[in-house]
């Protein structure tokens, strides 16, 4: 058996914190694992500067979600810009 890594918990955490659909994260949080797996198995040494700033944002916002109860609007509106979904 293959192991995998779950994203669904993340895209569901992103769901619950946007009050948006679970899918709505799936391409976005997607390319960052591509990315994270490219990166870990030797496939890619680069890290564009783009990924950087959206895997950023997206830890930004879930951190503040766990360690705070609470995610600023700015936040909220950096991240959505980032994964280009609607506010």
């Amino acid at each position: 058996m293959v192991k995998t890594t779950d994203i669904r918990p993340v895209r569901e955490r992103l769901a619950a914190i946007f009050d948006n659909n679970e899918s709505d994260w799936r391409s976005f949080v997607g390319r960052l694992f591509g990315l994270r797996s490219k990166v870990v198995h030797g496939e890619q040494w680069e890290v564009p500067a783009d990924s950087v700033k959206n895997v950023e944002a997206l830890a930004r916002v879930l951190l503040s979600s766990r360690l705070l109860g609470d995610v600023s609007d700015s936040l909220r509106a950096e991240l959505l810009t980032t994964a280009d979904l609607p506010s």
